[in-house]
């Protein structure tokens, strides 16, 4: 299914039930503004820190339990649309 990444809980959620998939073998790959650019960090049971996406996955699963690889795309240093892509 395709969604954007900040809705994307309810997709997520339809094919866990689907696929008979528990919540703790699930595993979301996601950007991470607080890493450097490819750097990685995996974690299980933590905030979602303001991600959105990560945060309709927990709420449409009821369940905060599932792994998550974060993938350093670093915070850009301008805000300006024309800098910012």
């Amino acid at each position: 299914p395709f969604s954007l990444m900040n809705i994307i809980g309810k997709n997520v959620s339809l094919v866990v039930r689907r696929k008979s998939v528990a919540s703790h073998n699930l595993l979301v790959l996601h950007d991470e503004l607080e890493l450097p650019i490819g750097k990685c960090k995996m974690r299980q049971n933590l905030s979602f820190k303001g991600h959105n996406g990560l945060k309709s996955i927990g709420s449409s699963l009821g369940k905060t339990d599932f792994f998550r690889i974060g993938i350093g795309i670093d915070r850009p240093t301008s805000r300006d649309p024309n800098v910012v892509a």
